[in-house]
């Protein structure tokens, strides 16, 4: 009876955990393979301040497009312009995305999916009155986020909401709508031309 009991838990373990695979990984080739749009909405808790922003994120990754909070963030992978709006500022730099800052920057969410995070579990839950996948995901290396928990809607691979649980013990939650696919989009979307700035502009160049 222990024998075949083992024999059962041998065979059902490795299922699980290919089938938490399968899905991670098919989410993670959609995202990589696709341009993906979202609207979002954040709330986070840091010493009992409590700081919300929402946006919008249009990303072919490593190209993304962000604007929220009275701030435009655009990158084409390997320069990134970071524009305050109201104020006409702007700075340009040269980025690398690997040790980018998703608590910062919502438009890195999903970016490298598998070069961040490892699955942990996956099971059926529910997320604003919808029935959701919820997949649990560790954190492999980033030095702030220590795990992760995505709301995927299974008919459409959609996600619909994240929670970050940071290393210093602090939850980011994240709301996600709109949430669409496209298999490509124009990459001029994803970078800025200065010089069709207008001339009360200051632009701070650090490349």
């Amino acid at each position: 009876m222990i024998t075949t009991l083992l024999i059962v838990l041998g065979l059902l373990i490795p299922m699980q955990v290919a089938a938490e695979n399968e899905l991670f990984s098919e989410l993670s080739s959609s995202i990589s393979s696709s341009c993906v749009s979202f609207d979002y909405s954040y709330r986070t808790e840091v010493r009992g301040t409590v700081f919300t922003g929402k946006g919008n994120v249009t990303a072919m990754y490593p190209a993304f497009r962000a604007e929220g909070n009275g701030f435009l963030i655009v990158c084409d992978g390997e320069t990134k312009w970071t524009s305050d709006i109201s104020a006409k500022e702007m700075v340009i730099e040269q980025v690398s995305l690997s040790g980018g800052d998703i608590s910062s920057n919502p438009a890195l969410l999903l970016y490298n999916l598998e070069g961040r995070f490892r699955p942990v579990s996956e099971t059926g839950g529910s997320f604003g009155g919808r029935k959701v996948t919820v997949l649990k995901l560790e954190s492999k290396d980033l030095s702030y986020v220590k795990s992760m928990v995505l709301y995927i809607i299974p008919e459409s691979m959609a996600v619909t909401g994240a929670e970050l649980t940071m290393e210093d013990g602090s939850l980011l939650e994240v709301e996600i709508s709109s949430f669409i696919f496209k298999e490509k989009c124009l990459a001029s979307i994803f970078r800025i031309d200065e010089a069709s700035l207008s001339n009360d502009y200051i632009i701070t160049d650090l490349r």
